[in-house]
């Protein structure tokens, strides 16, 4: 027969984990989308500049274009021949166009840089609305637990006034229990906002019944059994609490 235990099946992830989990892919691809969006306008900016730089060569051209076409006019009205032919030569044409092109391409890499930038700041914009996302699934998570935890804490103060209602009810002063439990049963009484009806505290009167009734029992039996003292779970229920 083999001895090997069969591994204990993982619980299935809550609603709340499933959610962060998705929140944390959305997060994950957000990032990169954002990373390559940064990339692309950084060689966006990269060659709108060097676009810029080579147009930058040909700032001079409309000069000389206007002095070589000013110098025929004055050669011809000083030759006084004919009105001056003011056809480029080739080497000026190709200049204007290799400007004019370079121009072109400044504007196109300017408009595409520029609609880069606006998707670097979409891409951001997404990215913190998906962090936020994963905060708030994150913190649905964190709070599922603290309610468990508060419960907990209610059954635990709910627990504290029955002890109390016990303790208070002994007979004799409570002063020589341990150092401690004295300083808690001070502070209570200070917080005590409870209300009852006429008839009392039913806990602390049945505590109080029950302590007698021991004493009563080990006055008579020194191996008299202690009863159970408290009642099973919290202190009854006060008619209402006052804040």
């Amino acid at each position: 027969m083999s001895n090997r235990t069969t591994p204990a099946t993982a619980p299935a992830p809550t609603a709340t984990r499933l959610a962060l989990r998705e929140a944390i892919i959305t997060r994950d691809e957000a990032t990169e989308l954002l990373s390559l969006a940064q990339q692309a306008e950084r060689r966006s900016l990269a060659s709108l500049q060097t676009a810029e730089t080579k147009l930058g060569t040909f700032k001079s051209v409309d000069n000389e274009i206007l002095a070589y076409r000013s110098g025929r006019i004055k050669d011809a009205a000083k030759g006084g021949g004919p009105e001056a032919d003011l056809k480029l030569p080739t080497a000026l044409v190709e200049r204007r166009a290799a400007r004019d092109e370079a121009q072109e391409r400044v504007t196109a890499n300017r408009s595409a840089h520029d609609s880069l930038v606006t998707e670097v700041a979409q891409a951001q914009r997404a990215l913190e609305r998906a962090e936020r996302s994963v905060g708030d699934a994150a913190t649905a998570i964190m709070l599922e637990e603290a309610r468990l935890i508060s419960a907990a804490f209610v059954a635990a103060w709910s627990n504290v006034w029955h002890l109390y209602d016990t303790l208070s009810a002994l007979p004799g002063p409570y002063q020589q229990l341990p150092g401690d439990a004295v300083r808690i049963m001070r502070m209570l009484p200070g917080i005590d906002h409870r209300q009852w009806t006429a008839a009392g505290n039913p806990a602390r009167t049945r505590a109080k019944e029950r302590w007698q009734a021991w004493l009563a029992a080990l006055l008579k039996d020194a191996d008299a059994a202690a009863p159970e003292l408290t009642d099973d779970g919290a202190s009854v229920a006060p008619v209402g609490r006052v804040a």
